[in-house]
């Protein structure tokens, strides 16, 4: 066979695969010969950077998948293709340790709980099948109370300490795999509720409470304030055509993907957000160590306003400032 010859069915063979993984399993023995023979160097590290691509999405599995029915399916039967063998077993080792420094990524480096990047993918993604499968979600917005006083009076190791041991509590008390939890910036940590009313919401943010109230630390009594929002399908397709989404997203698109495809659902979520960011609020004027709920259609208009009226006031995230 010529070298022209092989380099056509060596091309055509990479088409195929591209195309579809499983067609490398119906090629003959000259055709899999020649695919194990002459895969170019260049090849090889084009197919390490899409699998490199794929991990970085958090996608590692496909790349397994990749590794396993893509590079050259034969390459992992001719075992005496060493030198393919070498540069799979690299692409191996090279994909483990992207997962490790993936997954160190994904987490807050203090608490342990997911980082608020992950969360705000993971609140989309929930939005998303809240859609196609109806259900609901809450959102509970947390805070540490008086968490400056502590850091000023005992320094802020022992800040960090508190940290720990509220999110350990949240993990305890909110367990479900379904459900996501975030630490989502200084003392502020927030949970996902899926498949939740707002009822049962409650009753679950007025668990938390309990129970960071019991945290034993010599720093004093340990406090949260919760609000508490909560989205089912008829409001999230009010909320994903909300009049004032261009509004948020010019002043904080930051910590979402930036898919055009997802505004919609950015808005709900950044809406929920608002809610749950107001109601938290309204628990630390009331004095702290609270729960906030709300349904009135009024007073989720007005928690939404304030928290754009923060937003042009200079606050990017709409935040309360009472702590």
């Amino acid at each position: 066979m010529s070298d022209k010859a092989i380099e056509a069915l060596v091309e055509g063979a990479l088409r195929d695969f591209h195309s579809d993984p499983e067609i490398l399993s119906g090629y003959d023995t000259v055709t899999v010969d020649a695919v194990n023979q002459h895969a170019e160097e260049k090849r090889i590290v084009s197919f390490t950077r899409v699998l490199i691509e794929l991990v970085a999405k958090n996608r590692i599995k496909d790349a397994v998948r990749m590794m396993a029915s893509e590079l050259f399916r034969s390459a992992l039967v001719r075992e005496e293709n060493r030198i393919l063998r070498d540069r799979l077993i690299r692409i191996t080792n090279s994909v483990s340790s992207l997962e490790k420094q993936l997954s160190q990524a994904m987490k807050d480096e203090l608490t342990g709980l997911p980082s608020r990047r992950i969360f705000n993918a993971k609140l989309l993604s929930e939005l998303a099948r809240l859609q196609r499968y109806e259900g609901e979600v809450a959102l509970l917005f947390c805070d540490i109370d008086h968490f400056k006083r502590i850091n000023d009076t005992y320094g802020h190791e022992a800040g960090d300490i508190v940290l720990k041991e509220v999110a350990a509590v949240m993990g305890k008390v909110i367990p479900r795999p379904t459900d996501h939890l975030c630490r989502f910036g200084g003392e502020e940590l927030v949970a996902c509720l899926v498949n939740c009313n707002l009822a049962n919401a409650q009753k679950k943010a007025e668990e938390l409470r309990l129970a960071v109230e019991k945290i034993d630390v010599p720093f004093g009594k340990i406090t949260i304030s919760i609000g508490c929002s909560h989205v089912d399908v008829s409001r999230l397709h009010q909320m994903r055509e909300f009049p004032e989404w261009s509004y948020w997203f010019k002043k904080c698109m930051t910590g979402f993907p930036k898919d055009p495809n997802l505004i919609p659902d950015m808005t709900a979520a950044k809406l929920l957000f608002a809610e749950a960011d107001g109601l938290l609020y309204r628990a630390k004027k009331k004095g702290r160590n609270r729960v906030e709920v709300t349904m009135n259609p009024e007073d989720l208009a007005s928690l939404r306003q304030e928290s754009l009226r923060k937003i042009a006031n200079g606050d990017g995230n709409g935040n309360s400032s009472v702590k």
